[in-house]
Order: structure tokens, then sequence, then C-alpha cells
């Protein structure tokens, strides 16, 4: 094995020899636009069994980078970064879920050492049942990315699940009797509260707009040790809309 010489991979794609130390050192080089370095093992480089940290292997988009993060010693935050790029990027995921369509996650979160990174120097990183949210500091954000992003307990992020494919054809939280009045309900406590019937669209849509918003503040409070201040601020200020 010399310099120069080029090994195809069995999922990396080729890698050219730098420097052959001995069988057990072997300074590699990928052909690819990162020019990702690695040292190798003489019989995996023949093998076509060398990884390289730098290829897209997750969804197409996500890789693991160089770097002293891993998924074993960091399973959970493989998990949430492993979930994220498939609500992005994964077909099945949207089709369950329409409100995904369209998300992306930026380029340096698509590195996992990156997103790991950011995920431990977050407030209570370590506390079990957190989140990822990317759009309460920003309504309607569709990239992921640390600018937007945060970590919430779960009690939190399920205040603003869509069910996109169950809504009917009034507006949020509404809906019509036979009789023509319009009825509304809010989960208030986890539990789904009759908020009444009224004789307009948009009178239901206020009753209910006005339970939505005092429990978003109520979570708010009852989490806010668990919260970053502008996440805090942001949920006190938030305005349901007619479409949310």
């Amino acid at each position: 094995m010399n310099k120069g010489d080029r090994f195809q991979t069995n999922s990396c794609g080729w890698l050219v020899v730098d420097q052959y130390v001995s069988p057990r050192e072997v300074y590699v080089r990928f052909l690819d636009t990162r020019k990702t370095k690695v040292i190798a093992q003489a019989r995996d480089i023949r093998s076509g069994l060398v990884k390289n940290p730098n290829y897209p292997s997750v969804f197409g988009v996500g890789y693991f980078g160089q770097g002293e993060y891993s998924s074993k010693a960091h399973p959970l935050i493989y998990h949430v970064w492993y979930n994220m790029l498939r609500r992005c990027y994964h077909y099945c995921a949207q089709n369950k879920d329409l409100s995904y369509v369209g998300c992306t996650v930026c380029r340096q979160w698509q590195c996992f050492q990156n997103f790991c990174e950011w995920y431990l120097s977050q407030k209570h990183h370590d506390q079990e049942g957190m989140d990822i949210d990317k759009d309460i500091l920003k309504r309607g954000n569709k990239v992921y990315s640390p600018k937007y992003c945060s970590l919430v307990p779960y009690e939190i992020n399920v205040l603003f699940t869509k069910s996109n494919r169950t809504r009917g054809e009034f507006l949020i939280g509404v809906s019509r009797r036979k009789n023509g009045k319009f009825v509304t309900h809010c989960n208030v406590e986890g539990k789904g509260k009759y908020l009444g019937q009224f004789n307009t669209e948009l009178e239901a849509h206020r009753a209910y707009k006005e339970a939505k918003e005092a429990e978003i503040k109520r979570v708010a409070r009852e989490w806010k040790i668990y919260l970053d201040r502008e996440v805090y601020l942001a949920l006190l200020k938030y305005k349901v809309g007619k479409n949310d």
C-alpha cells in the first residue's frame, strides 16, 4: 500500500492513501468536498469498511462529523437529532404530519458534533422530558437552527401541536352542530373543556382564543424555571391566530 493508492469504500465513496506508517496506522483522505482525513487500518481499507465521518448518512443530509461527541456517549441527544432530521427529510414522517412540510435543518446542525455541542449548552438539557421547539420565538419558523430553537418541557411543546389532517372548515377550535350553532372546546390542564355554544363562528373562536391563551400563560408559569427568559416572555405574549 503506497501513497496515492485509491480504494473504494462500501458506502462512503473513494479514499486515497496519504501516508502508510504501519498496517494499523494508515493516513487516508476521502475524495469528497470536505477532504476528510482519518487514520485507518490497512485491512479495513482493502475491505471497504472505512467510514467517512462527514458522509451524509442520515436521511441524505446529516453526518456525524469529527469530534468528541458520539451516538454511544450521547444516545438521548442523538435521538433528538435523528428525529429532527427525520421530520424534515423523510417523506413518511411528513405524510403523517403536514405541518413539517417545507421544514429544514440549518447546515450547522446537519453535523451531529455541532448539534450536540449546542444541546449540552442549553438550560436544563439534562432534565427528562425536554423537547426541541423551533417556532415559539419565531411564529411559523420552518428552519431548525440555534437562532430560534430552544429546549422546552413536553408540556409546553404539546400546547402547539397541530392536527392539520383533522382540522375542519372552521376557525381553529370551532365546530358546528346540526342545529347551526357553533361550539368550541379547549384542552385545559390536560382535559378537554367545553367552552359553550355560540351564534357565530367568530364568537366561538374568540372564546377558544381566550381560553387557549390563558392556558399557555398558566403552563408557562408552571414550568418557568425550565425555560429560557426569551421563551418564557414569548409565551406570556402569545396570541392565538385564526388559523393556528
